[in-house]
């Protein structure tokens, strides 16, 4: 199954648009802490707490909540992360499933950064629409 057309769309992720319509396929990579890439940001840890990480939860759900919406019945959700934060992963992943009427197609994909070999680490979530 080919891809026959691509809709670039850009804008505030936290507010639904009607005039967008439903899709096939939708790419969800949020706003994160970024402990994936900290070798290579080192200020990301020293900006980090637990307030702010959760703040980053609640807003990756709002934005998810909105670009679910987008998706067509039997559809696909890509959801992508530059953390290696569970709670902004796996534990949201699982939150969209519940919410909104997705399953997991096969596992989550966890990249763990590697010393020496210049590797982030990154996290991906295929989602099907019921």
């Amino acid at each position: 199954l080919g891809i026959k057309s691509i809709k670039a769309v850009q804008g505030d992720a936290s507010e639904y648009s009607e005039n967008l319509g439903l899709f096939d396929r939708v790419l969800c990579d949020v706003p994160c802490s970024g402990l994936g890439v900290v070798s290579k940001k080192p200020d990301i840890k020293y900006n980090a707490s637990p307030e702010k990480l959760q703040s980053l939860v609640d807003l990756q759900r709002d934005i998810l909540k909105v670009v679910s919406r987008y998706v067509k019945s039997g559809g696909v959700l890509m959801y992508s992360t530059c953390t290696i934060n569970r709670a902004e992963n796996e534990d949201n992943a699982d939150w969209i499933c519940k919410e909104s009427g997705f399953t997991k197609d096969g596992e989550y994909h966890q990249l763990l950064p590697a010393n020496n070999s210049g590797m982030d680490g990154f996290f991906v979530a295929r989602l099907i629409k019921s």
